[in-house]
């Protein structure tokens, strides 16, 4: 039976605990700041309020898509599927401060939303298939401390570059590469990505 103390001592704990993490840091270092980067690329505050206020309606939508999309294409795709959509969302949004037309703003909304929560119920089921027992709930709550750190890691950092260079580039990159960073976990611990799960 398994217990927070040999969990953490596992590479799969702090496989996932990083996906957690990583993902966070490339999904909040956006969120925080696509509001008023829209705003300050003549947006209106309304419109890009909206846009924000769609992705929070896709996000659950996709979390119920890639749990489903686990269970009929795999693992390793649907994780792939999830973070092709994240990286897609971010390049979308920055491409939307160089346009003029709606359409980056429209794919932006709708990649970055579905896939907003998708890595969720993956990890939840990995969890779930590893540490399974009576101490599920504490491994698996541990875990997502992973996600809150890298939320409020994120999401300063994303600041910070913005006040340091006065653009979003560095943010978008940062993003980027953070995300990149936290597919690695599912090609480098064995048993995250199984086909079998």
């Amino acid at each position: 039976t398994w217990t927070l103390q040999a969990a953490v001592r596992t590479r799969q704990f702090w496989g996932l605990f990083m996906v957690y993490f990583l993902t966070g840091n490339g999904m909040f270092s956006v969120a925080l700041q696509a509001v008023t980067y829209l705003v300050e690329t003549g947006i209106p505050r309304i419109e890009a309020a909206a846009a924000w206020g769609f992705v929070g309606l896709l996000t659950p939508l996709g979390m119920n898509i890639f749990g489903w999309l686990d269970g009929v294409i795999g693992r390793r795709p649907a994780v792939l599927l999830s973070y092709g959509l994240s990286l897609a969302g971010v390049v979308m949004l920055w491409i939307t401060g160089r346009t003029d037309g709606q359409l980056f703003l429209i794919l932006f909304v709708a990649l970055f939303g579905l896939s907003f929560g998708a890595r969720g119920p993956l990890i939840a089921a990995i969890c779930t298939r590893i540490f399974a027992g009576r101490r599920l709930g504490i491994i698996y709550g541990t875990v997502t401390v992973g996600g809150g750190l890298g939320g409020a890691s994120g999401s300063a950092m994303g600041g910070l570059l913005h006040d340091l260079t006065g653009t979003y580039d560095l943010v978008f990159a940062y993003s980027v590469l953070a995300l990149c960073l936290g597919i690695l976990p599912f090609f480098l611990v064995p048993g995250l990505a199984s086909r079998r799960d």
